[in-house]
């Protein structure tokens, strides 16, 4: 039967089925190999780049392979020569050309399966590479504009990635860790280290070159120094981690790699050796994208699109989140509640992103996306998103919320210390609008007067019961909201609310007993309390949203949090569609009229319909404009 009536409605109301999503994340075929053009590596053994060739030739170090063979020479031999003449007479060109020769040994000994001696190579050639940008002596000579010095922050980028993939392999790349690769007398070893605000230990990680990303509607990306990566945390939920109950049960979060060396000359241990301690720097793009070498700020590579649709492709989350359909329906077999997918940051204002009718958090993620790619919001904010059935009067949403935002407040700050979380941020679509407005309105007790004047006091019934329908009725402006954005929001309810969809909505969702018999039982207890029993009735979110409901009265009457501040966002339809001509002065749900919020201090139109208002460039940006108002 659920079948069924999940069909008609589909046929139906098309326009509400818009919440499936494809996969985030596909593989590539292969990684993207930036030097291919660069340097012949189709050709077996590889062949090094014409400016590799020049600095052989200008100091004669080439060992010829084969007298016939041009260009060809022995790629060993050739590499010490190169490093003892870097030793005695030392050359930016010289630095490059032993990462190249280095890089290119590297692919030729990975290919005959000598796994041990490419990792050797990519060593190499990442320490030289690195010395080529950075080492001191070489400072007034570096030309960042040349294309040269860019060639060589791609080969530090391919040789780093090369060897991360062979430590990889070996399960090795985590923090506390270390390995170590040898140039002749001369030892490096690479210890493996955190930076940023994480201490987390991943279980595993992926090279961020592996795969592409659909489905979102942008990837963000940034060039730079380092390997973009992503780090998975399963289990996340720990003790001692305040914040941990609010996690998914994996994160996956963007990391860069980036490999530190010193140049200052290598100390000699009791053997004798040379030893040099670099440092494998895994850093959080999310928290900074620079670093400093030798005094100077150097832009990290980072991805944060890809970790992203690792998170929303992990099926224990799109499980949880895949429930605009279900929660509808069966609003009871559904959960409830706050949830982030990045560590809680203390030093960052919250904005909790709450979702509309028939619809999951999964909707916010192009916004989401799209907000975090600029270092402005992520250096102010964090996201955080609350799911719940939609299925519900939004009046009782509202109520969980309130809750959950109190015990969220108070699991993260029990003292009330951190002014961050009292300056939250609420974005809500279509009824998730009303959702948020709920938490910082004072209706007094009109809402309490919709149903009865008797006073409060004198209702019978169980404890719980009545508990049950203070919250509802009974409440105060949240202290810890400061902005509220609303989109396409119904404020005088919707005329998709009509007599058919509500008879339709009574038919085909399933309100748990314990909520529809809850306000029966508080009738039955108390005979002739109530004059009126509409909001003790209504059995589903459709009717809750008709525009005779005698609650939108009531919210638009309510005395609003004065250190609240309000914004809306409002779609129409282009006139000359096909939709738009049948639905003038709307965006397909809700009215012009409706979705007009007289108290907000800005107030915009979109062009778009009501499903996808929330992902259009303008009002993304809109929001940003907003959230850097906050000072």
């Amino acid at each position: 039967m659920f079948k069924w009536h999940l069909l008609i409605v589909l046929v139906l109301f098309p326009p509400l089925a818009g919440c499936a999503t494809d996969d985030y994340l596909v593989p590539r075929w292969s990684s993207a190999e930036a030097l291919a053009d660069r340097l012949r590596l189709v050709t077996f053994p590889p062949s090094p780049s014409r400016r590799t060739n020049l600095t052989l030739e200008r100091y004669d170090l080439a060992v010829p392979q084969g007298e016939s063979l041009e260009h060809k020479y022995d790629s060993e031999e050739t590499l010490q020569r190169l490093i003892l003449s870097q030793a005695a007479d030392p050359d930016m060109e010289k630095l490059y050309g032993i990462a190249e020769l280095a890089y290119l040994d590297g692919q030729r000994q990975q290919a005959l399966a000598n796994r041990s001696l490419a990792l050797d190579r990519y060593g190499v050639a990442v320490v030289h590479v690195y010395w080529y940008l950075f080492d001191p002596q070489f400072q007034q000579p570096r030309n960042p504009y040349d294309s040269r010095f860019h060639k060589a922050c791609e080969l530090y980028n391919k040789s780093l990635e090369a060897m991360l993939r062979l430590i990889h392999q070996d399960g090795h790349l985590s923090p506390g860790t270390a390995r170590s690769f040898t140039v002749g007398s001369h030892r490096f070893r690479i210890e493996i280290v955190t930076r940023g605000r994480w201490t987390e230990k991943f279980e595993r990680m992926e090279f961020v070159s592996d795969f592409n990303v659909q489905s979102l509607a942008h990837r963000h990306r940034s060039e730079g120094l380092g390997v973009p990566m992503v780090g998975f945390e399963d289990n996340p939920q720990r003790p001692g981690k305040l914040a941990s109950m609010y996690y998914p049960p994996t994160m996956a979060l963007p990391v860069t790699a980036f490999l530190r060396v010193p140049s200052q000359p290598a100390r000699q241990d009791v053997t004798g050796e040379q030893v040099t301690h670099c440092q494998l720097e895994l850093h959080d793009p999310l928290g900074s994208t620079h670093t400093s070498v030798e005094g100077s700020p150097v832009i990290l590579a980072s991805d944060i699109s890809v970790p992203l649709a690792f998170q929303l492709d992990n099926p224990a989350f799109r499980e949880r989140n895949e429930v605009a359909t279900l929660g509808l329906f069966r609003p009871g077999e559904t959960e409830t509640g706050l949830f982030m997918l990045e560590p809680y940051d203390a030093d960052k204002i919250p904005v909790v992103m709450v979702h509309g009718l028939f619809s999951s958090p999964l909707t916010w993620m192009d916004m989401y996306n799209d907000l975090r790619s600029f270092q402005d919001i992520r250096d102010r904010y964090q996201f955080w998103f609350y799911l719940y059935p939609t299925g519900q009067p939004f009046w009782i949403t509202a109520a969980q919320l309130r809750a959950s935002l109190a015990d969220v407040h108070h699991d993260l700050d029990p003292g009330n210390q951190n002014e961050k979380l009292n300056q939250m941020v609420l974005i809500g679509h279509s009824m998730g609008g009303l959702i948020s407005l709920m938490q910082t309105i004072d209706p007094g007790e009109d809402i309490w007067n919709l149903v009865t004047h008797r006073p409060f006091n004198q209702l019978q019934g169980s404890s719980e019961l009545r508990n049950q329908l203070s919250s509802i009725v009974f409440f105060s402006p949240s202290r810890s909201i400061r902005r509220v954005i609303t989109m396409a929001t119904p404020f005088r309810g919707s005329e998709f609310a009509n007599d058919y969809t509500r008879w339709l909505g009574q038919k085909i969702i399933e309100l748990p007993a314990q909520l529809i018999g809850s306000g029966e039982q508080l009738i039955r207890d108390n005979p002739g309390f109530f004059h009126d029993t509409e909001l003790l009735t209504t059995t589903t979110s459709i009717d809750s949203l008709s525009t005779d409901s005698p609650i939108f009265p009531v919210l638009g009457q309510a005395q609003l949090a004065p250190w609240v501040h309000y914004h809306n966002i409002a779609g129409r339809l282009p006139g000359d569609s096909l939709v738009g001509k049948f639905s003038a002065g709307s965006d397909g749900l809700v009215s012009q009229r409706s979705a007009h919020f007289l108290a907000a201090e800005s107030e915009i139109l979109v062009d778009s319909d009501h499903l996808t208002i929330h992902r259009k460039p303008r009002t993304i940006l809109e929001v940003r404009r907003i959230l850097l108002l906050e000072k």
